[in-house]
């Protein structure tokens, strides 16, 4: 797969721009649209995503599945999460883990969300739109999500001990990059390219068999809630249980009463019993 991107300054959703792109032309796979700025930003069940100018990547990529079955495609989810987290370790050191099935987490916060997106015609995918949302250079957020989130500009802190209780917004513009200026050195453009280069490599392995088993350790290494007490919403009832990883159909495990659940990620949301994760 052949990556190529557009850069926007100003943007409702990377998502929804490329939904419009699809609709006008035929985008070949790999296309990739990213945002200085994202105004209408969304994530999991309506959820909105905060991208303020400079200080966020907002980023999306098409994709053309059409060999895997339906069911497979909920899966790129968890490969766009392992991507970011490889990608995030390889730019900045920072060492993130997985919230399955579409957050990332550094220090018991949110660092970064991923939303899926496809429209199918004749029982298979038609195109699919994968975007990743990540805090960067963030130092302010909206009181709702304030003790949840954290951006990779506050990680490095965090890595050198030192305290980010107090936040505050940055002002001074990097010209050449368009980010604001933080405490790190972080490039947003050097990341979007480093993700969409190790999610090319998943994707292209993922392809040949639809199922997981390839990335399986390495991702339920990285998987926060492993073997940690979580609340699973079920609309048919809440219930608590052991995470116990996931299969290779990107199905969460749990371990409640005596027997093992097998969780799709498109019928409940997965709780941490204390805090965030």
């Amino acid at each position: 797969m052949q990556i190529s991107y557009d850069w926007i300054e100003k943007i409702d959703s990377t998502n929804s721009e490329l939904k419009r792109r699809s609709s006008q032309s035929v985008l070949p796979e790999g296309y990739v649209v990213s945002a200085n700025q994202q105004t209408a930003g969304r994530g999991r069940s309506g959820h909105s995503w905060q991208s303020p100018a400079g200080t966020s990547i907002s980023t999306s990529m098409l994709l053309h599945p059409d060999t895997l079955p339906m069911e497979a495609v909920p899966r790129l989810t968890l490969l766009a999460a392992m991507a970011t987290v490889l990608a995030i370790e390889e730019e900045t050191g920072i060492e993130s883990r997985i919230k399955w099935p579409n957050d990332i987490v550094i220090a018991g916060r949110k660092a970064a969300g991923i939303l899926t997106e496809m429209a199918a015609e004749g029982g298979r995918a038609r195109y699919v739109l994968v975007g990743i949302g990540i805090n960067v250079h963030q130092r302010s957020y909206d009181p709702q999500i304030a003790d949840k989130a954290i951006s990779l500009d506050e990680a490095v802190l965090l890595r050198e001990g030192a305290d980010f209780g107090h936040r505050e917004s940055v002002h001074a513009d990097n010209r050449e990059t368009g980010d604001r200026a933080g405490i790190s050195h972080i490039s947003r453009r050097k990341l979007i390219r480093s993700i969409w280069e190790h999610f090319s490599d998943l994707y292209r392995e993922f392809s040949q068999t639809a199922d997981l088993e390839f990335f399986l350790s390495d991702y339920n290494e990285r998987l926060v809630n492993r073997e940690q007490r979580v609340r699973v919403m079920d609309p048919a009832g809440a219930y608590e249980g052991i995470c116990r990883g996931v299969n290779s159909r990107g199905e969460l495990i749990v371990e409640s009463e005596g027997r093992r659940r097998m969780i799709n990620s498109g019928e409940v949301h997965v709780r941490g019993l204390y805090g965030y994760v």
